[in-house]
């Protein structure tokens, strides 16, 4: 193994490394690959993270390189307009041959944050209906 984010090779959660500095795109799993309509790193190699993954013109808003550190982990959340889905997003630094890479890890939470939502949405109509009753009696 030459890397150590090409541990993530075979994970079925979506994984990126990218340069802190120059955001270019330096590895993608293969979910990765996959979920971005891509092949091979090699399509993707030299492009910038926020143009494939964010369909951005420049670094997204949303960056939060500034804010991680090696060895730790920030976790969020996050909705893709890209790929129309919501995601657990974990951050962190690795510094190899003296250069900074964002790795991410992204958990697809699309299910959980629809039934979530659903479930706010019958509780808001019951609270209504309640409230209905007992203006009505």
């Amino acid at each position: 193994m030459g890397k150590i984010w090409e541990f993530f090779e075979n994970m079925d959660e979506i994984v990126y490394v990218s340069d802190v500095e120059s955001y270019e795109l330096i590895y993608l799993n293969k979910k990765a690959l996959e979920t971005f309509g891509f092949r091979s790193v090699e399509e993707v190699a030299g492009r910038k993270c926020y143009e494939v993954l964010q369909n951005c013109s420049m670094p997204c808003m949303i960056c939060n390189n500034h804010e991680l550190r090696q060895g730790y982990f920030k976790e969020w959340r996050y909705y893709n307009p890209v790929l129309d889905k919501y995601f657990l997003l974990k951050d962190t630094i690795q510094e190899e041959d003296e250069k900074k890479y964002r790795i991410e890890l992204a958990l697809d939470a699309t299910s959980q944050e629809r039934q979530w939502s659903m479930l706010q949405n019958y509780q808001s109509m019951e609270a209504m209906l309640n409230e209905g009753i007992r203006v009505a009696l």
